[in-house]
């Protein structure tokens, strides 16, 4: 659903661990508030700069980057992101 998202991983996780990093297509923008529950562990809150999610934070086809931080999932890339799954994109180097 839109605030619950469900994920199964294969291997499956047989816990959450501090420092996990998921790199995630969620299928629904989020409409307030919302958790992840991978593989049956649990649901767990995800957040965006220390708070609960509001809405429009996580968009529906647009690739997320969530951290366990030991209590919760904090949402690190997505926001507001232009790219969209089967979009190119075009990288530059710099080098100062």
């Amino acid at each position: 659903s839109a605030n619950a998202y469900f994920l199964t991983l294969d291997p499956a996780l047989t816990a959450y661990t501090a420092g996990q990093r998921l790199i995630v297509n969620p299928n629904f923008t989020n409409t307030g508030a919302a958790t992840v529950n991978i593989n049956a562990l649990g649901a767990k809150n995800i957040y965006y700069n220390g708070a609960a999610l509001t809405g429009n934070e996580i968009k529906s086809n647009v690739l997320i980057t969530i951290i366990y931080d030991g209590t919760q999932f904090n949402l690190i890339s997505g926001i507001n992101s232009e790219y969209v799954q089967g979009q190119s994109i075009s990288l530059i180097d710099s080098f100062f």
